[in-house]
């Protein structure tokens, strides 16, 4: 379920997603807008389905006119609709605390009205927030006034929008979101989706464009009639020879003239198509993404001080990101000698990259993928794709991926068991060891939901993760199952270390548990949002985290402490994997890029930074 969470800025966006998510969106307290683009959060709340909620910035943006916050909902929604990414619905939120309905409050509903079309409208539910702010009383007629009049939200409820009172609270969240249970229709497409991607219309062309277009016209005409009046009043101060009366009316003139021209610079904005808006985006993220780079190795220059050391002669940096997905990818494995690393995504492909010249090298087409991995003898890819196995021989780049085992139910997660040489599949409650002759699989169960599953690599255990937070083992000596509580949310990643040794967790409630060194189980803090993926260096000397806000940190297994920490974007870090060589760390975002931490002598980043000064 992908819903997307719209309003003007300051209704309560953001924190309404922040109690449905452990990702915690950034939350503004102040008059400066917080939402600067389109994110994406996961939920765990429903049992049933995927919730995926679309942070968007706001109309009445503090630092961006609304033809640029259209250009950007545009953006994602045009470019999600054309790679089959459906909207559940849209939650659209009000102040109930806003005294009056200001004229930009009305066009804002118009704008969003077209944007929609009357069509997706059964889909919409339209949400007062800040009840707490107004008498009940009080905020009960604004709400009737709402409701009743056509132009405010009368002709979207006669349409089939309903309406919801959100309270701020975790359970409020949780009911409003089960609206969206009962709508007919599962997936709805806006009227500007369609205007722009089937109808290859301009965003100037669409309702939504003409709508605020109309608004900018007259956003102009007004500002030339003060223009002219205000010309009028400088000559006749010019000829009383009132010199503060004339600067004054001068620096008005400018900035009237200004202000001109910028709503003549949003409506040519406006004139863009969907291919040609993909386009430009694609530049703007590339541009942003590169100045984070930039951002990152001074940071690292800084950091050179501070890790300098007793076991610390070595750093990790940036080098150039792997493009080619046209989803977010999912999924990272290396061949076992380090040559290639395959990257599976929502677009259906699983590509092959040659490790030393970073160029693709082929790939497959299994269909949208959500895990990889690789056996050793032969040389085998197995994917998870649409919730089933596919393989094929890596050596096989370009042939068609075949099914690896049937009629198992839905599949949730692989990983490749060493002893069997077969593949170990989980799905709500049971685990198994497939080898894609349906007769011959051994298999339990657990009365547990499981999330993901992992081999050590000596054979010993086969342990998966929990939506409790409890990692259960199934023993290959004893025959029995044993669990350990480590997390009191779901576990989102687990994984062995190369020695079977250790094994670590990750979970929403932001931490990592490093089971093994010790009796008890060590918890690794410092991130601040849901830790969704873990990988041990082949070595087993080191550990990498990633989570929902795009930060990765790497941990001295030796002494439990973070050597660094790397930060590209704000994006969703979906999948980490080191090579067997130990000195990469492939990181995979919801960017649809690649992008390859690279270990270094700290002597070598120095003689770069001497080199470049």
């Amino acid at each position: 379920m992908y819903i997307a969470v719209m309003g003007a800025t300051g209704s309560g966006k953001s924190s309404f997603i922040s109690l449905l998510t452990d990702q915690k969106p950034p939350v503004g307290h102040s008059l400066e807008s917080c939402t600067e683009e389109v994110t994406v959060y996961e939920s765990y709340i429903l049992k049933e389905h995927k919730l995926y909620l679309i942070d968007t910035p706001g109309f009445d943006d503090t630092n961006r006119s609304d033809a640029e916050v259209l250009r950007e909902l545009a953006g994602w929604l045009t470019t999600t609709y054309s790679q089959n990414v459906r909207l559940t619905g849209i939650i659209y939120f009000h102040r109930i605390s806003n005294v009056r309905m200001t004229g930009s409050a009305r066009r804002n509903i118009f704008t969003f009205r077209k944007l929609c079309g009357d069509s997706a409208l059964p889909n919409v539910v339209l949400a007062t927030s800040m009840w707490d702010d107004v008498p009940h009383d009080v905020a009960t007629k604004r709400e009737k006034e709402l409701v009743e009049k056509p132009e405010w939200w009368g002709y979207m409820i006669n349409k089939g929008s309903r309406t919801f009172r959100h309270d701020n609270t975790r359970k409020s969240a949780v009911n409003l979101v089960k609206e969206f249970l009962q709508v007919a229709e599962p997936t709805v497409v806006l009227s500007l989706q369609e205007e722009m991607v089937d109808d290859c219309k301009t965003l100037e062309q669409t309702s939504a464009g003409v709508q605020l277009n109309q608004i900018l016209a007259i956003e102009r005409a007004r500002f030339q009639s003060q223009l002219e009046a205000l010309q009028k009043d400088f000559k006749e101060a010019f000829r009383l020879r009132d010199e503060e009366a004339t600067r004054e009316m001068e620096n008005t003139a400018n900035e009237y003239r200004a202000k001109m021209e910028k709503l003549e610079n949003d409506q040519s904005s406006l004139r863009v198509r969907f291919d040609t808006m993909a386009e430009t985006l694609e530049k703007e993220y590339e541009t942003k993404m590169q100045r984070r780079l930039e951002e990152q190795t001074k940071q690292h220059a800084q950091q050179l001080a501070a890790l300098k050391g007793p076991n610390r002669s070595m750093l990790w940096r940036w080098i150039a990101p792997l493009r080619g997905h046209s989803g977010w990818v999912n999924a990272l494995a290396f061949s076992p000698n380090g040559e290639l690393l395959l990257s599976g995504s929502e677009d259906g492909s699983v590509r092959a990259w040659n490790v030393s010249t970073w160029i693709e090298k082929g790939m497959f087409r299994p269909g949208r993928t959500q895990q990889i991995v690789i056996s050793p003898a032969p040389l085998r890819v197995f994917c998870l794709t649409n919730n089933r196995v596919k393989h094929a021989l890596l050596d096989k780049l370009g042939t068609i991926m075949e099914d690896w085992g049937r009629g198992y139910g839905i599949i949730k997660a692989i990983a490749y068991d060493p002893i069997s040489h077969r593949i170990a599949t989980a799905t709500e409650s049971t685990i198994r060891i497939v080898d894609g002759d349906d007769s011959d699989a051994d298999s339990w169960q657990t009365k547990k939901s499981i999330t993901c599953v992992a081999c050590a690599p000596d054979g010993s255990s086969v342990r998966a993760g929990t939506t409790r937070g409890k990692a259960i083992a199934y023993s290959r000596q004893t025959g029995k199952l044993k669990g350990s509580q480590l997390h009191s949310m779901p576990i989102n990643a687990l994984r062995f270390s190369p020695d079977s040794e250790l094994y670590a967790t990750a979970s929403p409630d932001s931490t990592i548990k490093v089971v093994g060194i010790s009796p008890e189980p060590k918890t690794l803090e410092g991130h601040s949002s849901s830790v969704t993926a873990v990988a041990f260096s082949s070595d087993g000397c080191f550990l990498a985290s990633g989570d929902s806000h795009g930060s990765i940190r790497i941990w001295d297994l030796r002494t439990l402490t973070t050597v660094q920490k790397a930060r590209l974007n704000r994006l969703y870090v979906t999948a980490l994997e080191f090579s067997p060589q130990d000195n990469l760390l492939a990181c995979a975002f919801r960017d649809k890029t690649i992008h390859v931490l690279e270990q270094v002598p700290i002597e070598t980043v120095d003689q770069v930074k001497d080199e470049a000064s």
